[in-house]
């Protein structure tokens, strides 16, 4: 502005409008003059961030009408593909211990553990002889050795019962409790209610 000013200086009150912008937001556009400093320090800071992370703050600005880099900083999560991609990257993030007791219980696959454990039962046969020397009853499971596992009508069924007699699924272990985690269903819940995704980038809501 001052070397425009020193242009035009032999005319008393130039006019001066700025009508050309490109590679930042249109938040700061101003056709009839400059960015403010405050804006001017913004536009800097954007200047320096890579493509990626340039696409991610302009995806986030136009979901929120939020254009404090600072905020963005803090809400910026990444980009994923899906919403499973985003829960296997917050888990990896924050461990098991962050996910809590109830979410394992919430998202653990029941039927998927129950359909692999029945690998392991076999449905009674009178003909055989049960752990206890009794004839099999062919109502009922056992497992491998013998032993009486009760009746199941799914494989839903079959889980619950093994997990509430173990003392939930925190006693499975964690690589089994891996195993079995649903990771889309929590990732499209988290993304519900806690983040939000725009043009494949996904935010924690402030």
């Amino acid at each position: 502005m001052d070397y425009c000013k020193a242009l035009h200086k032999d005319e008393k009150d130039p006019e001066f409008m700025i009508q050309d912008y490109e590679n930042y937001p249109e938040k700061w556009y101003h056709e009839g003059g400059l960015p403010t400093e405050e804006e001017f320090d913004k536009i800097t800071e954007f200047y320096m961030m890579d493509g990626d992370r340039k696409a991610a703050y302009e995806a986030y600005v136009n979901h929120t009408g939020d254009d404090d880099l600072e905020h963005f900083q803090e809400a910026y999560q990444g980009k994923f593909n899906s919403a499973e991609d985003f829960a296997y990257d917050l888990v990896d993030g924050i461990g098991w211990d962050g996910v809590g007791k109830e979410n394992l219980d919430m998202y653990f696959d029941y039927d998927a553990f129950g359909c692999d454990l029945m690998y392991d039962f076999h449905r009674g046969d009178e003909d055989e002889i049960d752990a206890e020397g009794n004839p099999e009853d062919p109502d009922k499971y056992y497992d491998s050795d013998g032993y009486e596992m009760g009746e199941y009508e799914s494989d839903q069924q079959v889980a619950e019962d093994y997990i509430d007699n173990l003392g939930g699924v925190s006693q499975l272990g964690t690589e089994t409790a891996q195993r079995y985690f649903d990771y889309d269903a929590f990732g499209r819940d988290l993304l519900i209610n806690d983040y939000f995704k725009e043009d494949g980038y996904v935010f924690l809501r402030m």
